[in-house]
């Protein structure tokens, strides 16, 4: 949050940031946090071997597959609504992230997982293109 929010400072130049950007970058925040163990699913033998005590190794595959499912889809509900887009900029989002939340649960397998993290980057990219959609 603090590399988006001096980004955008920069970005703005001379105008001033809104609050509403501000909200924004604490939205995007809290999706990378609520999200990002994503990253541990592909590699969770190497994760094991290594020690390492990511979601997947604590909480077990099933809940941590829950735990990252539930929130992708309903970020990709919000996000849209926050920035108030046409049906058309729901489109992507909802589409990618359900498709995104039901291959977490459905395909379990390390090489579906690398699929599936790839997916994840493509989606935070197109939430953070959202404000670009926004009714004018």
């Amino acid at each position: 949050m603090c590399y988006s929010s001096g980004a955008t400072d920069v970005a703005a130049g001379s105008y001033s940031v809104t609050p509403e950007a501000y909200r924004w970058i604490a939205i995007v925040g809290a999706i990378v946090f609520s999200t990002l163990s994503m990253q541990d699913l592909p590699d969770v033998v190497g994760d094991a071997a290594r020690g390492r005590r990511t979601s997947p190794l604590v909480m077990g595959d099933s809940w941590s597959r829950w735990e990252i499912a539930i929130p992708i889809f309903l970020w990709s509900v919000f996000c849209p609504m926050f920035w108030g887009v046409t049906w058309l900029g729901f489109i992507f989002p909802l589409t990618l992230g359900a498709w995104l939340a039901f291959r977490i649960l459905c395909f379990r397998s390390p090489a579906a997982d690398k699929i599936s993290w790839k997916m994840w980057c493509l989606w935070t990219g197109i939430l953070y293109a959202l404000p670009l959609c926004t009714k004018m």
